[in-house]
């Protein structure tokens, strides 16, 4: 049984608020999904930064360092662009580019490990590098399934 005709617009107004309120809700869950990984890549380049500069002052331990702060650095600036994506391509190859900069990050901080240049805050570094990678992995197969 269907409402009276003057309760129909009532419910068809109801059922339209509780759609824009979900569509909200969604939205809000999405922009906090974007911004809490470009908190996290950010995040990720400052302990980058923290862990060099507790490095000690050899030659080896200056060299890794200066290619830690360019692979841990650079997703962050790299995801940021791919938000402003020209096209789809262009958007999956942005994070492809996060991705090989992680990888390139992960290889440099297994050294450093290797070197005992600061084995106590390696591990967390390495760790969060680890998760990035992966949450990468899904994003770039997701994407380029989709294209």
């Amino acid at each position: 049984m269907f409402p009276s005709p003057p309760l129909f617009p009532l419910l068809i107004a109801l059922i339209w608020l509780h759609r824009q309120a979900f569509t909200n809700q969604c939205q809000a869950v999405c922009s906090r999904t974007t911004y809490a990984l470009e908190d996290r890549l950010i995040q990720f380049a400052a302990q980058i930064c923290l862990l060099i500069d507790r490095f000690p002052t050899t030659a080896i331990a200056r060299h890794v360092a200066t290619q830690l702060m360019r692979s841990g650095t650079s997703p962050f600036a790299n995801y940021g662009e791919a938000q402003a994506a020209e096209s789809r391509q262009d958007f999956i190859h942005k994070p492809k580019v996060c991705l090989k900069e992680l990888r390139e990050t992960q290889a440099w901080l297994q050294f450093a490990d290797r070197m005992n240049l600061c084995p106590e805050i390696i591990e967390a570094a390495r760790r969060e590098c680890d998760e990035l990678v992966a949450i990468f992995v899904a994003s770039v197969r997701t994407a380029a399934s989709k294209m």
